[in-house]
């Protein structure tokens, strides 16, 4: 399960992709927690952007965010082939793999 603490709130990262997905101006996303230290852990998600909408769209729909507790500490675009990576046959996201590219990019200073 994706699953996070927020402020002593567990919080599901699901309801939170499906908040983004609704956005035109996302093509898909996965969200994972990641440590913080204001919240003990706080949601990230990495976005495949669809280029033929005006990004405004989506940062528009990021500060419309409905749960105080689903508030993005980042939001990490990435290419679509690296989000097909972390994808099953069936579409379905490996978020342990997300994980993964998240502490590789940190190591690297780019995230």
């Amino acid at each position: 399960k994706n699953m996070g603490n927020v402020n002593n709130e567990n919080i599901y990262g699901a309801p939170i992709e499906e908040y983004l997905l609704q956005c035109p101006a996302v093509k898909n996303c996965a969200v994972i927690f990641a440590p913080h230290h204001a919240t003990g852990e706080a949601p990230i998600a990495f976005v495949v952007l669809d280029k033929s909408q005006p990004e405004e769209k989506f940062e528009n729909h990021i500060r419309q965010i409905p749960n105080r507790f689903w508030r993005l500490a980042k939001t990490i675009e990435v290419p679509e082939e690296i989000f097909e990576r972390w994808t099953n046959a069936l579409g379905k996201v490996n978020h342990e793999k997300v994980k993964a590219y998240f502490r590789e990019q940190k190591e690297k200073g780019a995230a």
